[in-house]
């Protein structure tokens, strides 16, 4: 087995980078399509999936998403489980329904970062993500009440960036 090689260092960047994630946007993963991705992972073009993503708007401090290897040494792999967490307030009938097709589906999932430029990350590209949807009342007054979300797929990379202008034309 041939050695494997780093090809970059790091340096220590600024502080301004800022935690979070504004917008979820989730589409059937049997609409995938064939979208361009350049050498760096990033994903540059995707014309047959415009209009295929629909938007889920969430509030701040209530989505997280995580992309993590998983080496084997002893089977000689590697293959990163990706992941994250979100909750909509609200509990009503149509999100019930919706939550049912989430539940039982494949989607391919992308979230927005927060920050003076965010940028937009896809979940679930060779296999698909599953969504398991939850929803609770709620104890005290002051608690959540609503559809908590949890994202999960097993990849064969870590997950691809995608420019800001593929993302403005595939969503809804």
């Amino acid at each position: 087995m041939p050695s494997c090689f780093t090809t970059q260092g790091a340096i220590q960047g600024c502080n301004d980078a800022i935690g979070g994630v504004d917008e979820i946007y989730i589409a059937d993963f049997i609409d995938k399509g064939t979208p361009t991705i350049n050498a760096s992972g990033l994903i540059t073009a995707w014309t047959d999936a415009i209009g295929d993503f629909y938007t889920y708007q969430v509030n701040q401090g209530t989505a997280n998403f995580t992309s993590k290897a998983t080496p084997n040494a002893q089977s000689g792999t590697t293959f990163y489980e990706q992941g994250g967490a979100f909750q909509l307030a609200g509990l009503d009938s149509n999100r019930e329904l919706e939550n049912d097709i989430l539940a039982k589906g494949r989607f391919l999932v992308i979230f927005k970062s927060k920050g003076t430029t965010p940028k937009y990350f896809l979940i679930g590209y060779n296999n698909g993500a599953y969504i398991a949807p939850s929803a609770e009342t709620g104890t005290a007054m002051g608690d959540f009440k609503g559809y908590k979300y949890t994202v999960s797929a097993m990849e064969e990379t870590y997950w691809y960036e995608i420019s800001a202008s593929v993302v403005n034309q595939i969503k809804v």
